[in-house]
């Protein structure tokens, strides 16, 4: 009988995908991969071959439960990040999680988690399966020797370079502990479970404390920190960028625009932040315009009608496209930062200017930019002056496109799915 594998993810498609990859790998090796993610989720999954199985809550209960919309949810991750993600997103569904979970992973070899998997790993404790834990980005190990760039303290780096990594752990000590305190009723459930309290806090040391840990990004964004655990290991980026788990291709009016002319610039927000883009695509119309170069929103599928009055012959409008056919046949990529978008930018060997929203991201945008292939401008400054200056700048550096272009080769022949399914299993062997 086949091993059996759940692979446990929550968040957008930026966290799903990984997830989707490396069950496709494992499924190429002749394990059986189960998904376990929100409901909205499934067709998607299955539609690539793979199980799937539904936890608790869907985005339209969240929706509901907070009497906020997408925007409104985006917008309070922004504001909030991790503690909207807890109270609101985790917390008042432990139980209900916990439930989907458990039958999800009876019968399973080994499971699979990421960053927010906070119940997973109690319904992994309490069925006593082994763990490999999947950080998508290099900020996840919280490392006071490698300070990360956060929403919540963007001046840990400078902290840590004025009095040491003692002073940056220190303040994440204090995180920690208002993290304890606010995840309580996680506490309270690990108990009535029967299992020993946790060492360390649930949302900074839970994703470190597993039988092995994949860094699923590429090295050429630094090294894993020096006080990384010691089953950690970096494994690339995977890439993974259908929209319904369909065989990509692009819509002809795309194919049509790209092959119509000069390159274009490529503006989006991913998956999660165009529901709360602002004036964002306005901007971008206009800085285009001001550069006189064609462009391609891509916009979400939501407001795609809304947004088609940007539309010329030199702006295309789209909701969807996958980057991986898009990226390359552009001038330069304008982005959020997610780790997904990263990757399929470096491996498209195409300049970047990052407009960090929440999260990761601004972590992610400053190894860009020390990379030598990105500009930095968070989305609360964008303005299509400061981006027209941003994008003049950064286009008209030749050093800039050879350095992603030469790192491009590197991050293209990365496998981090791959990697993962061949260790884990190893793992399930042993």
């Amino acid at each position: 009988m086949a091993k059996r594998i759940v692979l446990t993810s929550v968040g957008s498609y930026g966290d799903l995908h990984p997830f989707i990859a490396t069950g496709l790998a494992l499924k190429a090796l002749g394990l059986e991969a189960v998904i376990a993610a929100s409901a909205e989720y499934r067709e998607k999954v299955e539609n690539e071959g793979l199980v799937f199985h539904a936890v608790r809550p869907t985005t339209q209960q969240l929706a509901a439960d907070t009497g906020l919309d997408l925007g409104g949810i985006t917008r309070q991750v922004a504001r909030s990040s991790t503690m909207f993600i807890v109270d609101k997103a985790i917390i008042p569904y432990t139980e209900q999680s916990f439930e989907d979970l458990c039958e999800a992973m009876r019968g399973a070899d080994l499971a699979v988690t990421s960053s927010f998997s906070i119940v997973a790993r109690l319904a992994i404790a309490k069925l006593g399966l082994p763990s490999v834990s999947l950080l998508l980005s290099p900020c996840v190990f919280f490392s006071p020797q490698q300070p990360p760039y956060l929403p919540e303290a963007p001046w840990l780096p400078a902290l840590g370079r004025a009095l040491g990594p003692g002073a940056v752990k220190l303040v994440m000590d204090l995180g920690r502990a208002q993290l304890r305190w606010r995840t309580r009723p996680i506490t309270a459930f690990r108990r009535r479970l029967g299992l020993p309290p946790l060492s360390g806090d649930e949302v900074i040391d839970g994703p470190l404390q597993a039988d092995w840990i994949a860094a699923l990004y590429s090295p050429v964004l630094g090294p894993l920190p020096p006080d990384a655990p010691g089953n950690s290991q970096i494994a690339g980026f995977t890439f993974y960028d259908s929209e319904r788990g369909e065989p990509p291709g692009l819509a002809p009016p795309l194919a049509d625009f790209l092959a119509a002319g000069p390159a274009p610039l490529v503006f989006t927000l991913g998956s999660f932040g165009v529901h709360a883009a602002g004036d964002f695509y306005d901007r971008a119309a206009e800085t285009a315009g001001r550069l006189g170069m064609r462009a391609v929103l891509l916009v979400g599928r939501e407001d795609e009608a809304r947004l088609g009055r940007l539309a010329s012959k030199d702006v295309l409008v789209a909701g969807y496209a996958p980057h991986s056919l898009v990226f390359p046949r552009t001038a330069a990529v304008i982005h959020h930062g997610g780790i997904g978008t990263v990757g399929q930018a470096l491996r498209a060997g195409r300049p970047q200017l990052v407009c960090p929203l929440l999260g990761d991201q601004m972590d992610n945008a400053e190894r860009l930019v020390r990379l030598g292939v990105a500009r930095r401008l968070d989305h609360k400054r964008f303005t299509a002056a400061r981006a027209e200056a941003a994008l003049a700048e950064l286009l008209g550096d030749e050093a800039v496109g050879d350095r992603a272009a030469r790192l491009g080769v590197q991050v293209a022949a990365e496998d981090g799915a791959g990697f993962v399914a061949d260790r884990i299993v190893r793992i399930v062997e042993q």
